[in-house]
């Protein structure tokens, strides 16, 4: 957008746009899933919606068209990853511990996608990244299409009498929801300001991004054995270790970001503020939703996680930053945030008890 010639004002105004969609879209989606029993067949509209206006995206310059076009794109995006989530899951079936095998495709595709974009933006202007971003929609849509035989067999459509979840389960969700808002907020501060921070703190700029690509390599080789790690220890031990140990990494980031061993360590604590919290998520919902509400249920954890929770936290962190004059502040609230998350962990520990009594009788 700078290269277009907008500014900071415009540039805000736009990102708006898509994080409101990422709170609104994915429950808007798993809701008409979870009705209709047609989940494969809402992906592949949202595989559809995505090219589309990602094609749209290439044609636009205008900010007011950017934000219509992004909205669109953004509603249709934030839409297919939950479903595709929950649709895995029905896949496996009883093997649900492989999820961590598939799932980690998706931080390998980001890596090299880095890697790629890296390498292309020091040849090419940046102006090309609308056409990049449809290039990998087409991807997205051909993989959606090369499936959709696995994706036609449908759970049954929720029928108007239902009751819903049982009481147990909500007051579950509730507490799931909080902690993960709390905990996937408090990413925000890395997020938006990790790659400030390293340059303010004397590295290169270039070291911004091996650190970043470090985090995700261990991310990676983490999602190859999560289902051992489950087996083992369980969803929610790992849940708590997520919670504690990104606290850890938050406060090691704001205080000794200028050693790099240190910095190194807590970039290796990246596999637990999100591959571990991430599968362990999956875990607890694949356990304990009823069949008719996981499109619901993977589509609330996006929204309020990742979407209200890194949008609010965003905003905060926007103030503590306060121009780089408050980076040690910003990563301490991080930390503080995951205390936050720690302490919902209990009521929703003896919640989860009471359910697998339930289930298991």
């Amino acid at each position: 957008m700078t290269e277009l010639g907008h500014g900071s004002v415009a540039i805000g105004q736009t990102l708006s746009v898509v994080t409101f969609t990422k709170i609104i879209s994915p429950y808007i989606w798993g809701y008409l899933a979870d009705k209709s029993g047609k989940g494969g067949s809402f992906i592949l509209l949202g595989g559809v919606g995505t090219l589309v206006s990602s094609i749209a995206l290439t044609q636009v310059t205008s900010v007011n068209l950017l934000m219509v076009v992004l909205f669109f794109f953004s509603f249709f995006w934030n839409a297919v990853l939950p479903l595709y989530e929950a649709t895995t899951l029905r896949l496996l079936g009883s093997n649900s511990e492989r999820y961590g095998r598939i799932r980690v495709w998706g931080s390998i595709s980001f890596i090299l996608l880095a890697l790629i974009c890296g390498f292309l933006f020091e040849y090419v202007s940046a102006r090309w990244v609308p056409c990049i971003i449809a290039f990998w929609a087409l991807g997205i849509l051909i993989s959606i299409i090369s499936i959709r035989h696995y994706l036609r067999e449908e759970l049954p459509a929720q029928k108007k009498h239902s009751v819903g979840l049982a009481s147990e389960a909500k007051r579950f969700m509730f507490w799931f929801l909080v902690a993960m808002f709390f905990l996937h907020g408090s990413t925000s501060a890395y997020y938006a300001f990790f790659d400030l921070y390293v340059i303010q703190s004397g590295y290169h700029s270039y070291a911004s991004g091996l650190l970043i690509s470090f985090g995700v390599v261990v991310e990676v080789l983490f999602f190859l054995k999560s289902h051992y790690f489950i087996q083992r220890w369980g969803s929610h031990l790992l849940c708590t270790l997520a919670i504690v140990l990104t606290a850890v990494r938050w406060l090691l980031t704001a205080f000794y970001a200028d050693v790099l061993a240190i910095l190194l360590f807590a970039q290796f604590l990246h596999v637990f503020t999100y591959a571990v919290a991430h599968a362990a998520a999956i875990s607890l919902l694949d356990k304990y939703l009823q069949k008719n509400f996981r499109n619901r249920g993977q589509a609330l954890y996006s929204s309020v996680s990742f979407g209200l929770g890194g949008a609010l936290a965003s905003v905060g962190f926007g103030y503590t930053w306060a121009n780089g004059a408050g980076a040690m502040e910003t990563f301490i609230a991080a930390a503080i945030m995951c205390t936050l998350a720690l302490a919902s962990i209990k009521p929703m520990y003896d919640i989860e008890r009471q359910l697998s009594k339930s289930t298991a009788g």
